[in-house]
């Protein structure tokens, strides 16, 4: 049986049973005792992926605590904008989708409850342009995009994502925003979609390579990465490079370990990989940095505790880690900050 829909990573099931997956199959596909028996990958499906690299000398971080969001959530998102982050959507304490948006104000420690989301939904691709914050797709298979403006407080529905999909990450590069990969009503996509809030308009370019869902998206110098994630049966390190001026990809170094849904965010033009979830379903506690300059991954000092499913962003310098989940999938509404120090 293939493992293509872990869904919320919780137990939830889909609502559908395609490619010819029993029901009694989902069931087991979706738990995380299930999970945990999604293998390693242990050859490459194509032929596109670089020999991973023992990562280099740690980068010191010092974590702390920030105050907590009002209420617990796991499968969220966050984007920063100028001088905050937003964090909405999810699955809250009992397992139901969540419309709540909250503001966190890094300035006074302190977290705001603003418009809510007018999609409830969990697994979407979440950015931020323009000093407005854009929530696409999601669970169940959402078309759905709306953006949020901090200056009156509203939510406005743009145009749809050409295709469907939750289990879904983005990035903005250019002002535009690249939402790649995911899990759509066919199986682990190869989607790689561009939606310009300027023109509100959608375009479709060259495929991801190797379909995946669950991947982390970011985009620094030129390009756009896509980082682990799970194809039909196993989670891979796989990292590929997308170049909007040529619409085409390449291979880059994989990641040291396979992560799915690993945490993103982008800093002084290196891309952080911050927790996410281990092939054997267990919640990381590592953050690994990659140096798209020199295509080369260097380890940082670990989470205080195994994170998974949460919402991270950088904001001035410092990495934010928001809501998430432990191994059990028991949701948190504390968070994090790290602070970069020097390589040691």
């Amino acid at each position: 049986m293939k493992v293509i829909d872990c869904l919320e990573h919780s137990g939830r099931i889909s609502r559908r049973n395609f490619l010819g997956i029993t029901v009694v199959g989902l069931l087991a596909a979706c738990s995380p005792k299930r999970q945990a028996e999604i293998p390693q990958a242990d050859t490459p499906s194509t032929p596109t992926t670089s020999p991973t690299k023992e990562p280099t000398p740690i980068l010191d971080v010092s974590w702390s605590d920030i105050a907590s969001m009002p209420d617990p959530r796991r499968n969220l998102k966050a984007a920063a904008t100028v001088d905050k982050i937003y964090a909405t959507g999810g699955y809250d304490a009992a397992g139901n989708f969540a419309n709540s948006s909250y503001e966190y104000d890094p300035v006074t420690d302190t977290w705001q409850v603003r418009a809510s989301l007018p999609t409830a939904r969990s697994n979407m691709a979440m950015g931020s342009v323009a000093d407005k914050v854009y929530a696409i797709g999601g669970d169940p298979f959402q078309d759905t995009n709306e953006s949020y403006d901090p200056d009156t407080d509203v939510w406005t529905t743009l145009a749809p994502m050409l295709t469907p999909r939750q289990h879904i990450n983005c990035d903005v590069l250019d002002g535009k925003l690249y939402v790649i990969g995911g899990l759509s009503q066919q199986g682990v996509s190869d989607k790689n979609e561009v939606y310009d809030p300027e023109s509100d308009t959608w375009g479709e370019l060259a495929r991801l390579p190797r379909p995946r869902q669950g991947c982390g998206v970011a985009a620094v110098n030129g390009k756009v990465y896509v980082l682990g994630g799970a194809e039909e049966e196993a989670i891979v390190a796989t990292v590929e490079a997308y170049d909007p001026a040529a619409d085409v990809w390449e291979a880059k170094a994989s990641i040291p370990l396979p992560i799915l849904e690993p945490g993103i965010a982008v800093m002084d033009g290196r891309i952080y990989v911050v927790g996410g979830q281990s092939s054997m379903a267990d919640a990381l506690a590592e953050v690994l940095v990659y140096d798209p300059d020199k295509d080369q991954w260097s380890k940082a000092t670990a989470l205080p505790r195994p994170i998974q499913l949460a919402g991270v962003a950088a904001l001035a310098g410092s990495l934010y880690i928001v809501g998430g989940c432990n191994t059990a999938f028991k949701p948190f509404s504390d968070g994090l900050v790290g602070s970069l120090g020097q390589r040691t």
